[in-house]
């Protein structure tokens, strides 16, 4: 397999191959990113295709000695924040007041939702993510993590139960069923 760094510039020579090979080993964690990011599966859905676009257009701006991750992830980042924006200015003059509520509400929610996931190992994070956000099943994110669908349980459970000892978390559990509100 690869690095990060050398399919970055096989892209930028053209090798489209490589393309596909870092979209198969990277997407699901932008995925995962511009999820928790933009708080909405499908503005995360086009700012992934966006971004992979956008990589393939400027691979060869890539410093070989720089960061991959942190590259494509702001990329990313610079795909949502765009998105967002576009989205944001089809709001008529009438509607703009609640979308400025709207908006500093979503800023207040990722934020507590950051806090509260701090905590969390990456893979925790996904987990609860895809399931609390996506909608995910356990089995189904056990499909995805390759990991037995008890251990996906148990480490939602887990999550969950620390998330809410963080201190963090009285707001944001529902009573029912130890559910995020994300």
């Amino acid at each position: 397999m690869n690095s990060l760094s050398d399919l970055i510039k096989k892209t930028a020579e053209g090798d489209k191959n490589a393309l596909k090979e870092l979209y198969d080993s990277m997407s699901k964690d932008i995925y995962t990113f511009l999820l928790m990011f933009c708080k909405d599966k499908f503005t995360a859905e086009d700012a992934l295709q966006e971004t992979f676009i956008s990589i393939y257009e400027n691979a060869a701006s890539y410093k070989i000695f720089s960061n991959p991750k942190a590259w494509i992830l702001t990329i990313a980042k610079n795909k949502a924040v765009s998105i967002i924006r576009k989205n944001s200015r089809i709001v008529s003059n009438a509607e703009s007041d609640t979308a400025v509520v709207q908006t500093e509400d979503s800023v207040l929610d990722k934020i507590q939702a950051d806090m509260l996931l701090s905590v969390l190992s990456d893979d925790d994070k996904k987990i609860v993510l895809l399931h609390a956000v996506d909608g995910f099943k356990h089995r189904e994110i056990a499909e995805i993590m390759n990991m037995p669908v008890g251990t996906v349980k148990w480490r939602y459970k887990q999550s969950i139960d620390k998330m809410k000892n963080s201190g963090n978390a009285d707001e944001v559990f529902t009573e029912n069923k130890n559910e995020v509100i994300i």
